[in-house]
């Protein structure tokens, strides 16, 4: 058995350009608690729950990025996964958007 314990996260400026900036001072800092058969299981439903395309284990850390827009003055704001018009003004320096970089902590049990 695999217990997912917790799930940290920071979110940064990101330039297509320039590449990475500041941190925003926002993300993710909470508990799981939420037991897996195995590693494919809990791969599965960090990619499916958290919205995110590919993981690497390093040792008991999971590790995981995605790339977010800055929804906070919308209804229901907060940081959604850009649009197609919004990846394209990103890569034309009229927008910025931001990488939000993830990593679950887990271990074995019997």
């Amino acid at each position: 058995m695999i217990y997912l314990e917790s799930v940290n996260s920071t979110i940064t400026e990101d330039s297509y350009d320039k590449g990475l900036g500041n941190e925003t001072g926002c993300g993710l800092d909470m508990k799981i608690g939420h037991k897996f058969s195995n590693i494919k299981e809990l791969k599965d439903y960090i990619k499916s729950y958290y919205g995110l395309s590919d993981v690497e284990i390093e040792g008991q850390i999971i590790r995981s990025s995605n790339l977010v827009a800055d929804h906070s003055q919308a209804q229901n704001g907060g940081w959604f996964e850009p649009t197609k018009k919004e990846i394209d003004f990103w890569k034309n320096g009229k927008m910025k958007l931001y990488l939000e970089e993830y990593e679950f902590n887990f271990h074995y049990i019997k």
